[in-house]
């Protein structure tokens, strides 16, 4: 029963929201998220100095972090929401989740027709020609499938096939309208770069000229060589990407066994249509997503020796990996026999010494170099989004700034110790450390976050399952 005093109760004294609110305003925070990034793109040019910029990010980053503890806390929401907006707070209970879904679907892929065409006369000059018979084909196939599969409360999984085919849609169309041009971002085309250096024979751990500038290959070896097929090939990088993150919608949906498919569709909808994510169509987490979903998906399913070499592949991929690592195995140590974790060890070892050894025996400073500490060595500060660094970068200076990530971390990994027996509980930690590195990094752009909103989603999801086992045992 809730809580019907007039005053605001403090978080100890709230009780449960029932099961289908919580699932409401759960989505509703995640959405809200998407939409802060899509509101700020990756910043805007700065027309004033560094630390007047700096500071006006500060209530955008309040924001970003009270939303991400509000998702954990959303009883917290709904009193909120009791006490001074009641009128809102009626609309989100009178609503069907799949209404709600309808709506902010439609308000994202509105946002994203308007990136398309502001990236249409915004980078012009590198290449950027909308189609604009097929821009409004695919957009009438999208919104009308759209008031097709959620106004009219279609069956969840008929909206799941809609999320990947407008998806789909969408990507396709971005794809044959927008080349890749360094100009633009040097995300996939440095890969590219790498990889046709590798079929080569040639060091892919190196110096790249593009037409950008000259800069090093930054990504570890499971990022690039993800790409390699497609760059065989000749095809373009965001094929893959697009091929992967469908396969992540399906195994999240079908693979995680969700205790409510509406609150799956609703969630995969707001990751896959949102603004942001479609309007930076040319990153390269696609591979770390999958993998995260994989993991996570097997975990679920009691399956950890082989959710571990998907971990693996993971750590190889990128650093966001090693921070959310610890919490995986953390978990595993509480929950499984010792030769469990002991072999979860040996599995992440193996993996990532037969993957990432050989490049660092290959160009041992040139690896080191390009993966861990060109951004450091080069005292470069870059931020435009969310993030403390700046003012912390100012009491403890740039280089310093890794120390300030690595006690962060190590004190939330402490701080989780007894607490990850639940999966869904390392999860939560795990969304905590990562951000908390994300937020203190010498350099972030907004795409980082994308992988915070992928981990929520994951945390939803099995924090959903786990709380509906608890309640039929």
């Amino acid at each position: 029963m809730l809580d019907n005093s007039p005053a605001l109760p403090t978080a100890a004294s709230i009780l449960p929201l029932e099961e289908t609110l919580e699932i409401r305003l759960q989505c509703l925070i995640v959405a809200a998220i998407a939409f802060l990034l899509s509101a700020r793109l990756d910043g805007f040019p700065q027309d004033n100095t560094q630390w007047i910029f700096q500071l006006s990010l500060i209530p955008y980053t309040g924001g970003l972090l009270w939303l991400g503890w509000l998702f954990f806390r959303s009883e917290l929401l709904y009193h909120w929401l009791k006490r001074f907006f009641p009128p809102a707070l009626r609309l989100i209970e009178r609503s069907r989740l799949s209404q709600l879904n309808f709506i902010v679907v439609l308000g994202f892929e509105l946002i994203t027709l308007g990136l398309l065409f502001f990236q249409n006369s915004f980078f012009g000059r590198f290449g950027y020609k909308l189609n604009l018979p097929l821009t409004g084909l695919v957009f009438l196939l999208v919104f009308g499938g759209a008031f097709a599969v959620f106004r009219q409360n279609a069956r969840p999984v008929y909206g799941l096939w809609f999320v990947v085919f407008a998806y789909g849609l969408v990507q396709v169309l971005t794809i044959i309208s927008f080349p890749l041009n360094p100009n633009r971002s040097d995300l996939l085309p440095l890969i590219a770069g790498a990889d046709t250096n590798f079929l080569h024979g040639l060091a892919p751990y190196t110096n790249y000229t593009l037409e950008s500038g000259t800069l090093p290959l930054t990504y570890l070896p499971g990022t690039w060589l993800a790409y390699l097929p497609v760059v065989g090939l000749g095809g373009d990088p965001r094929l893959l990407n697009l091929l992967l993150v469908v396969a992540s919608l399906l195994l999240v949906y079908y693979g995680s066994a969700p205790a409510s498919p509406a609150k799956a569709l609703f969630m995969l909808s707001i990751f896959a249509f949102n603004p942001y994510f479609q309007y930076r169509h040319e990153i390269y987490y696609a591979p770390l997503w999958l993998m995260l979903a994989a993991c996570f998906g097997l975990l679920n399913r009691r399956k950890p020796l082989l959710a571990l070499v998907f971990l693996a592949f993971a750590i190889t991929m990128t650093q966001f990996a090693w921070i959310i690592a610890p919490f995986i195995l953390g978990h595993i140590f509480k929950t499984y026999r010792w030769r469990t974790a002991a072999g979860s060890c040996l599995i992440i070892s193996a993996i990532c010494t037969v993957i990432i050894g050989p490049f660092i025996l290959w160009t041992p400073e040139a690896f080191f170099y390009g993966v861990l500490t060109h951004w450091n060595e080069s005292n470069s500060f870059s931020a435009r989004t969310a993030n403390l660094s700046y003012f912390v970068s100012k009491i403890i200076s740039v280089r310093n700034l890794q120390i300030v990530q690595a006690v962060v971390v190590l004190s939330v990994l402490a701080l989780s110790a007894g607490r990850l027996k639940s999966l869904g509980e390392c999860l939560k930690w795990a969304i905590v450390a990562l951000t908390l590195f994300i937020i203190f990094n010498i350099l972030i752009w907004s795409y980082f976050y994308l992988t915070i909103i992928w981990l929520l989603i994951l945390a939803s999801l099995t924090l959903g399952k786990e709380a509906q086992v608890a309640s039929s045992a």
